[in-house]
């Protein structure tokens, strides 16, 4: 199942722990998330991290297809992306977050190993074993 755009910013809010229990967000609480979104994405496309194909639109914040595997991890993202506006800069838990949410989009990121082996059956490797090293230059 995937995440909307405005899941994310109440994620991201609720990260940052700007709002009372009950409180909905203020307008601008959601502008100012709405207006890291999409730089935090491309942020995280131009290190190579991840890429995130759809994350809505902004400015009302509406649409996205953010996919369960990354949405916790890219809410942490940019919830410390945004601490500054909200007076949270220095706040380290927000950063060890934001640094485990990295390391768990590389993983989920990274691409298939490129040096897979494929086995032969042993009736078509047909079971020859040399002692010696073959010579290409004499065909042997």
């Amino acid at each position: 199942m995937a995440r909307t755009r405005r899941e994310l910013i109440d994620a991201v809010l609720d990260n940052l722990g700007v709002l009372v229990p009950g409180q909905a967000p203020s307008d601008e609480a959601v502008a100012r998330v709405d207006s890291i979104i999409n730089p935090s994405a491309a942020t995280l496309a131009a290190l190579g991290i991840i890429y995130i194909p759809d994350v809505g639109t902004p400015s009302p914040p509406s649409g996205g297809q953010i996919d369960d595997a990354i949405y916790l991890p890219f809410a942490d993202v940019c919830a410390w992306n945004c601490a500054g506006a909200f007076n949270l800069a220095g706040d380290a838990s927000l950063k060890v977050l934001a640094d485990q949410a990295e390391r768990t989009l590389r993983l989920i990121g990274r691409p298939a190993s490129t040096r897979q082996v494929l086995r032969t059956d042993l009736q078509l490797s047909g079971n020859v074993r040399r002692s010696t090293y073959g010579n290409f230059s004499r065909g042997t």
